[in-house]
């Protein structure tokens, strides 16, 4: 699900308020100035990949909880010896 538009108004704002441009906060946090444009405009839904972390990372949506899949399909290692 894409962030709403409110959602999307807030992170804007958010960054305005602290004096961070979003060139300066993509480039501090390690993401492609024009994905985080993408994102924080509203034409990347953040599905899946960079633009999901970038979301993620503005506080757009929600950290995963769970352990992430291999994308080969193998087996993961969960913490605590189990596979």
């Amino acid at each position: 699900m894409a962030p709403s538009k409110e959602a999307l108004e807030a992170a804007r704002r958010h960054l305005y308020d602290e004096g961070v441009s979003v060139i300066d906060w993509a480039r501090a946090n390690g993401f492609d100035v024009h994905l985080v444009y993408g994102v924080l405009s509203g034409r990347s839904r953040a599905s899946r990949g960079e633009s999901h972390r970038i979301a993620v990372a503005l506080g757009l949506k929600p950290k995963p909880a769970g352990p992430r899949v291999p994308a080969d399909g193998s087996q993961s290692t969960v913490p605590g010896g189990a596979s």
